[in-house]
C-alpha cells in the first residue's frame, strides 16, 4: 500500500463506513425511529446501549494513556472532560443516560443488572482491545471516527422521537441533546488527528483495518439488539406488539 494523501485516506475511511452500513433497515429500528416501537422495546434497546455509553470515557482515557504526542493528549483530555460533564454534578454522560432510562421506566438497579447480549460483548471487547493495545491513531480511527463519529447521525432522530412521540421532557432527554453537539465535535477531532498522524503506509493500513472491524462489530451490535427483541420473524412480532 502506497502512502495516501489525507483526502484520499478520508475517502477510503468513509467508503468502508458506507460499505458496512445496512442496505435495508430492520423493522425494529424503523419502529424505534418513527416512534411506534412499544416502550418495552425501547427499554430493551436502552439497556444494551448503556454498555457503550458507560465505556466512552474509559475508551478515550485508554487512548490518551497510550499516546506519546502531547498535543493529541491535550485534545483527548478535553474530550474526557466533556464525557465527565465538564466536572459538574450529575452532568457526566453515564448519569445523564441513567436519567433518561429512569424516565422510560428502568431503575438504576435494573440497568446495572442487565447482562450484555453476545453482540454487545463482542463490540465492547473489541473496543477495549482497540483502545488499550493499538496505536493511538488506529484507535482513534476505529473508535473516534468509526463508532463515536457515527453515533451523532441518529441523535437528531432520537431527540425528535423521544420528545414528540414518547412525550419525554427536556430534562429526561438531556443526554441526547448534549450528544447532538458533543459527538459531532468528538468525531471531528478524531478524524483531524487521524488524517494528520497516519503518516506511513503501515499506519494507514491499520487505520482502515480498525475502521472496518469497528463498523462490522457495530452493525452486529445493532442487529443483535433488534434480533433479540423481535427474533427472526421481526415483522410479525412487532405487529403483534403494536
Amino acid at each position: 500500500m502506497q502512502l495516501l494523501k489525507p483526502a484520499e485516506l478520508e475517502e477510503k475511511i468513509f467508503e468502508i463506513i458506507g460499505r458496512n452500513l445496512p442496505k435495508g433497515i430492520d423493522p425494529f429500528w424503523l419502529a424505534l425511529f418513527d416512534g411506534s416501537l412499544p416502550i418495552e422495546g425501547v427499554r430493551h434497546w436502552a439497556k444494551q446501549l448503556f454498555f457503550m455509553t458507560d465505556g466512552f470515557g474509559r475508551f478515550t482515557s485508554a487512548i490518551h494513556s497510550n499516546c506519546p504526542v502531547f498535543d493529541v493528549r491535550h485534545v483527548l483530555a478535553e474530550t474526557i472532560y466533556e464525557e465527565h460533564g465538564r466536572m459538574l454534578a450529575k452532568k457526566d454522560h453515564p448519569e445523564l443516560y441513567r436519567k433518561f432510562t429512569r424516565a422510560i421506566g428502568i431503575s438504576d438497579s435494573e440497568l446495572a443488572a442487565t447482562p450484555p447480549l453476545p453482540e454487545t460483548d463482542l463490540l465492547i471487547d473489541w473496543l477495549h482491545d482497540l483502545c488499550h493495545h493499538r496505536h493511538f491513531v488506529e484507535a482513534l480511527a476505529g473508535f473516534g471516527v468509526g463508532v463515536e463519529g457515527q453515533a451523532n447521525k441518529g441523535i437528531p432522530i432520537f431527540v425528535d422521537v423521544f420528545r414528540n412521540k414518547y412525550g419525554l421532557s427536556e430534562d429526561a432527554i438531556e443526554f441526547w441533546t448534549t450528544h447532538a453537539e458533543d459527538d459531532i465535535e468528538h468525531g471531528r477531532r478524531s478524524l483531524e488527528i487521524v488524517l494528520q498522524y497516519a503518516n506511513t503506509p503501515q499506519l494507514q493500513a491499520g487505520v482502515l483495518e480498525c475502521v472496518r472491524k469497528s463498523m462490522e462489530r457495530l452493525m452486529l451490535f445493532h442487529h443483535g439488539i433488534g434480533h433479540a427483541y423481535a427474533g427472526a420473524l421481526s415483522n410479525d412480532r412487532l405487529a403483534a406488539n403494536a
